[in-house]
């Protein structure tokens, strides 16, 4: 945003504006969310007919629910061969939103899904936005292509939410001078009643736009440096003598696996185990940061920069390790510490991604930890499944490890699939009991039975 004030005294330009160093930002912040519908079953679906199916709600963002709607042809000729699928919002309310629709790709991969990308607009209640010509069903249906698996088809919506009044501003007022004036604005006694008028308008306008957000705010004082305490440093992420382990991420996407000798590098994750030997540190300037801001965020860092007992904590220690990251994930988990944001580029990066979320798990920042563990279940695949598996054992997570084994157990055949993967094979050598949980998710064990009595009784 640019303004500036102009007065004219003898047909002279009166105030002018001087450069700023930093202009006024104001931005619009959605709520993201991503859904995900398995639909089994598809060849019983009825073809060519009006007949529409609904997922209900599978997201909620900026307080409103979401669903996805599907038509698998018409009567219409036009479209008597394509699929119609819509985002629907199910709520009673109006917001503003944009859509993207994913039609997964479960054989080749997430580059080769259908994407179908929406403008933003206003989401009336009970709205449905959407194509009547998302793809051919002949394409969709094609056993090479991918799309359809054990007669199962996989849609995504993905949605950004936000009301118009919902307007993040961030930075410092333009300083206004006179020419040749020292004093500033006020530096002349000289001035029209119209630059006066204006100075009290752009006062006022200032004023009402002086609800700063907290996250751009944060996000601001983290890149200036101002008042920083801590220099916070990276270990460089990490491989076993071996080569084969990522240490703190223990995830095949970058080591090709869990190394057993030593997959307690990190402490708090696991007990026992050799030190991993730190990779080639980057030559990255370091972070500057404040102790306050990351000991609020992070019960570790709150034991170890506030606590009178800890080394970090000590006067005159003012340097701050991160095990497992290199300069690329550090700034990306400090960032988030400090604005609750994750940038686009890190949910697209699995093997990065890996890395930041065993940071949220060493240092314990819940929200982080739950983001990343979501937007790795998105991205299964038959490959990466039996990896991310150990990955979430090692973390002892069971949210996604349950998530896992649901995707691998979806179907007999994928099951069948995953199995002849590398990394399956690397997971019956070295996390065995995993077996027994995939074997209980496939085949739920059957109810204990006690002797009561003399007779038999069933438990549970």
């Amino acid at each position: 945003w640019v303004g500036a004030a102009r007065s004219t005294l003898g047909g002279q330009s009166a105030i002018t504006m001087a450069a700023a160093s930093a202009a006024v930002v104001s931005r619009i912040v959605p709520d993201e969310a991503v859904g995900r519908w398995e639909i089994q079953d598809l060849s019983r679906f009825q073809r060519r007919s009006c007949k529409a199916y609904s997922s209900g709600p599978i997201l909620v963002a900026g307080g409103s629910h979401f669903g996805l709607l599907i038509r698998l042809g018409g009567k219409d000729t036009e479209f008597a061969s394509e699929l119609q699928v819509y985002a629907v919002n199910l709520s009673g309310k109006r917001t503003m939103g944009q859509h993207t629709i994913r039609v997964v790709n479960q054989t080749r991969g997430r580059d080769y899904d259908v994407v179908l990308s929406g403008e933003p607009g206003l989401w009336d209640a009970k709205s449905e936005w959407g194509w009547k010509q998302a793809m051919s069903l002949e394409n969709m249906e094609d056993s090479e292509a991918g799309f359809v698996v054990d007669d199962t088809v996989v849609l995504e919506l993905y949605m950004q939410v936000w009301e118009a009044e919902a307007v993040r501003t961030q930075g410092a007022p333009v300083a206004m001078v006179r020419p040749g004036a020292p004093g500033g604005f006020w530096g002349s006694s000289s001035f029209s009643s119209s630059a006066l008028l204006h100075h009290s308008s752009a006062q006022h306008a200032l004023a009402s736009s002086s609800a700063f957000s907290l996250a751009a705010d944060f996000g601001e004082l983290l890149r200036s440096g101002r008042g920083a305490d801590i220099t916070v440093k990276w270990a460089g992420l990490q491989t076993c003598a071996a080569g084969t382990c990522a240490g703190l991420a223990a995830c095949s996407g970058i080591c090709g696996g869990v190394c057993e000798a030593c997959h307690a590098a990190a402490p708090g994750i696991a007990a026992g185990g050799a030190v991993c030997a730190d990779a080639s540190k980057l030559e990255e300037p370091p972070l500057r940061a404040h102790r306050l801001v990351l000991a609020t965020r992070s019960p570790v860092f709150e034991r170890m920069l506030l606590s009178s007992g800890m080394r970090e904590a000590q006067q005159g220690f003012d340097e701050l390790y991160l095990e497992g990251a290199d300069a690329k994930v550090a700034s990306w988990f400090v960032r988030f510490i400090y604005t609750d944001e994750v940038p686009a580029e890190a949910w697209d990066d699995q093997e990065a991604l890996c890395f930041l979320l065993a940071l949220a798990h060493r240092y314990q920042v819940q929200s982080l930890l739950e983001r990343c563990q979501a937007r790795l279940v998105e991205q299964l695949s038959e490959e990466s499944a039996p990896e991310r598996l150990m990955m979430a054992d090692l973390l002892d997570s069971p949210a996604l490890k349950a998530a896992v084994l649901n995707f691998i157990c979806g179907s007999h055949r994928r099951l069948a699939r995953v199995q002849a993967t590398e990394g399956f094979a690397r997971l019956t050598k070295t996390r065995p009991q995993l077996l027994a949980d995939l074997l209980a998710t496939v085949v739920p064990p059957a109810a204990k039975r006690a002797r009561i009595g003399g007779e038999d009784k069933q438990v549970g």
